[in-house]
């Protein structure tokens, strides 16, 4: 739905991408204004929690007079902004890095062998993978960051110009908006040694200046997820890597960059349980 919303033809005319994505987005907003209803009622009833989830934060949630801050658009704006940026960077991000350790076996062995390890230390009284065992997995979160950088799940942010700035004879006045383009740093050579490659061995011992590795964006803008992406990520290969291997039916598949790096063909392939 919302994807559909950045469509290259905003046209809302029945058969369009767009015009589908307004009539779903119009249902996701009738069924949260309603549940944002049902949970002002219940607070009011004082029926609420101890600890209140965030649609009850943000219907309780007042300014320095005690007026409520948000109405129920101003709620239902936010959540689906939520639920779009949970659900598509952690799915492009599961995808890219599917594909970059299945297109280098040594990757992907170097990573499976890190998993082996890690179960085969694990113990008899143990069920299933904890955190600390997550915190162990050191060579697959350098195959994280490496693929958050080739493959850059956010494309820019903004920042203001304090002054006058002078770049090269170009002149940026005070007070215009600045793109900071995310893929552009990641792939610049003078801070990545050959950006193209897919290379985990780069993380060892690296830790990148500020503004040099920005995945998640940077300042006010930080996505506060970006830790629990890198854990779901971590979760999904080590059940990966121990059972599974993919084989992409079509390799060398274009790319397509708006709004998001990803094959045309949403990466079709063939997933094979292992012996």
């Amino acid at each position: 739905m919302a994807l559909a919303l950045l469509s290259i033809f905003p046209f809302d005319l029945p058969g369009f991408a767009f015009h589908t994505a307004l009539k779903a987005l119009k249902e996701v907003e009738k069924m949260l204004n309603k549940m944002i209803e049902e949970k002002r009622r219940a607070l009011e009833r004082n029926e609420g929690r101890e600890e209140l989830c965030q649609m009850e934060a943000m219907i309780e949630a007042t300014d320095e007079n005690g007026a409520k801050l948000l109405s129920n658009n101003a709620i239902t704006d936010m959540l689906i902004c939520v639920f779009h940026g949970g659900n598509h960077t952690a799915g492009h991000a599961a995808m890219w890095v599917l594909i970059h350790i299945s297109d280098h076996p040594h990757v992907f062995q170097m990573a499976k062998e890190e998993q082996e390890l890690i179960i085969k230390e694990r113990p008899s009284t143990q069920k299933g993978l904890n955190l600390a065992e997550i915190k162990r997995m050191t060579y697959l979160m350098k195959v994280i960051n490496d693929t958050l950088r080739r493959t850059t799940l956010i494309s820019q942010t903004f920042r203001e110009a304090k002054a006058n700035v002078n770049i090269n004879g170009f002149i940026i006045p005070k007070g215009w908006s600045i793109p900071i383009w995310h893929r552009v740093v990641h792939m610049d050579p003078q801070i990545y040694k050959h950006p193209q490659k897919f290379d985990p061995s780069r993380w060892e011992n690296y830790i990148p200046k500020a503004g040099a590795f920005t995945p998640f964006g940077m300042g006010k803008l930080y996505c506060p997820g970006n830790e629990l992406l890198k854990i779901e990520t971590a979760i999904l290969l080590h059940h990966f890597l121990l059972h599974y291997k993919m084989e992409r039916v079509n390799p060398n598949c274009k790319l397509t960059h708006i709004p998001t790096s990803k094959p045309i063909n949403n990466c079709l392939c063939k997933i094979t349980e292992l012996p």
